[in-house]
């Protein structure tokens, strides 16, 4: 089910000054040309759900979650002295990293390696701030309205021009030019409710210890994803579904149930008025300026998300995928 509604906001005037020509002076000639002349440039697209969006959504939600886990922490540190040694020899031969099979070595070692271990340390790091941020989840799933969650899906912008003719009088053609900027955003909105009583009461002991459990992954559903996420090539499995997120949507440590993930799409699109030129035959003479000013025009779009579901899709092949590939073909066929 969706819906849409949208509206069309004059910020500041749109009217000509006096125009001077051979029939007279003319006053507001612009009253003839806004704002249907604007309106219709082009249409208002605003951004799609993507494949899969509800399922994602609810396991990144899910009040039972892990942040860390720790198959995914053993395996990161258990590749800490092959990293250290590969590290060495590209120290004591640099030039193998000039050659395309050592410089992908290289470059897969970091990306598997180096930066999810980093992430990993950091999470650490950050992980009674976790654990503050949880706790507040929990205090929100249990006070009666129930956790409310919004998260941020895309975003971009897009500058465009046009130019709209329009005749000024009987004897004068006139060109305006016209800047448009859309400004696209889309979020979607989750509602979480307990389908329990809290098992401990808040800041008693047995609630601090389920709380750092459901951070560090120390729970039923915390295994499952760790051991998806080790297990090899499953993260180029992620870029064809969401087939790991779907684990996530059963994980009921903390015993909750969720409405529909509810979607929007909002468009922002701003019309400003640029330079005007005059030609005619026989041109005579004008007074003061072209039409100034800007309108805004909004769509905003609502669709309810009823299932989530495993979604398979074709990837995008972004730079950070390309390398990725890249990488692996010259590891297989340009190795010397």
């Amino acid at each position: 089910m969706a819906s849409n509604l949208d509206l069309f906001n004059v910020r500041s005037s749109l009217f000509a000054n006096d125009l001077t020509c051979q029939a007279g002076v003319f006053h507001g000639e612009w009253q003839k040309w806004y704002p249907q002349s604007i309106v219709g440039t082009s249409p208002l697209t605003p951004l799609s759900a993507p494949v899969g969006l509800g399922l994602n959504i609810v396991a990144a939600t899910n009040p039972s979650r892990p942040s860390l886990t720790i198959p995914e922490l053993a395996q990161d540190l258990l590749q800490i002295p092959s990293q250290i040694r590969e590290l060495g020899e590209l120290l004591r031969h640099p030039s193998k990293a000039l050659d395309p099979s050592g410089a992908s070595d290289t470059y897969l070692g970091i990306k598997f390696g180096w930066l999810p271990l980093i992430k990993d340390l950091q999470d650490l790091a950050n992980l009674q701030n976790l654990v503050n941020q949880r706790d507040r989840e929990l205090q929100k799933l249990y006070s009666g309205s129930g956790l409310k969650r919004r998260i941020d899906v895309a975003s971009d912008t897009v500058t465009s021009s046009s130019s709209q003719s329009w005749l000024a009088c009987a004897t004068i053609n006139a060109s305006t030019t016209i800047s448009i900027t859309d400004a696209r955003r889309s979020w979607a909105t989750i509602h979480w409710r307990p389908t329990q009583p809290p098992k401990y009461h808040p800041h008693t002991d047995g609630y601090n210890r389920q709380l750092r459990k459901l951070v560090l992954g120390l729970t039923p559903e915390g295994a499952v994803k760790g051991l998806w996420n080790v297990i090899p090539w499953t993260w180029l499995a992620g870029w064809f579904s969401n087939f790991g997120n779907y684990l996530q949507q059963f994980s009921n440590t903390v015993p909750a149930s969720h409405d529909s993930v509810c979607f929007m799409s909002e468009v922002h699109r701003t019309y400003q008025v640029g330079s005007t030129t005059y030609s005619g035959t026989p041109f005579t003479s004008r007074s003061g300026t072209g039409p100034t000013g800007s309108a805004v025009h909004v769509r905003k779009t609502r669709q309810v998300l009823a299932h989530a579901f495993v979604a398979g899709s074709m990837p995008y092949v972004g730079i950070d995928k390309l390398s990725v590939l890249g990488a692996l073909f010259a590891q297989r066929f340009l190795r010397r």
